[in-house]
């Protein structure tokens, strides 16, 4: 898959994501491999369990379950999506409502992608888990 093809099915995902409020679970999978590694800044931080490294789609899965169970999405907004070949950056930010405390939190972040043969392979999220893990406190 061409490098401009990578970067538009990223862009179609990204706003279905946010259109549907963390409702496309499904589109994100479709795009990852079978032994998709799924890095997270959290890395699986107290009352961020779901964030822990993922090695395979399932592990994929729980991600999205526990963050869709945890949180309510306010906006994901991409600025920008860089790169060239089979490596992309989606770069913006995102705020969500953590759903036990009703405290929110806005944060800006890059997604940095690496494809191989149409499939996504890595993904690592990059964000200030700060403000998130303030919004968990009060649970």
């Amino acid at each position: 898959m061409s490098s401009s093809s990578n970067k538009e099915r990223l862009r179609a995902a990204y706003k279905q994501w946010h259109d549907t409020k963390a409702g496309s679970v499904e589109t994100w999978l479709e795009i990852c491999s079978p032994n998709m590694v799924f890095l997270s800044s959290a890395m699986g931080r107290e009352g961020m369990e779901f964030t822990e490294p993922c090695t395979c789609l399932g592990d994929v899965k729980r991600y999205f379950n526990g963050l869709n169970e945890d949180w309510d999405m306010i906006h994901y907004r991409v600025d920008d999506i860089l790169g060239d070949g089979d490596m992309m950056v989606a770069v913006g930010s995102t705020a969500w409502k953590h759903k036990a405390t009703g405290l929110s939190f806005e944060v800006a972040k890059a997604d940095a992608w690496t494809f191989k043969d149409g499939k996504a392979v890595r993904f690592a999220e990059h964000y200030d888990a700060g403000p998130i893990l303030e919004a968990i406190k009060a649970a």
